[in-house]
């Protein structure tokens, strides 16, 4: 399983073909993190639930 960290960018995927990115600001310990979207939308997502951005450049 992915570990990620305060900072990460990372992807929450609709469908395959779809997916939503936000910043990861918080790291909950539990296997899971709290995630703000650009919208400034913050949700809970456990971490088998996202993946990371290789773009972190962009």
């Amino acid at each position: 399983m992915e570990k990620f960290k305060d900072g990460d960018i990372v992807r929450w995927y609709l469908n395959p073909q779809e997916y939503i990115t936000g910043i990861v600001v918080e790291e909950c310990g539990d296997g899971t993190v709290w995630v703000e979207h650009s919208n400034g939308q913050q949700r809970h997502y456990k971490e088998t639930e996202l993946v990371l951005d290789n773009n972190q450049n962009c």
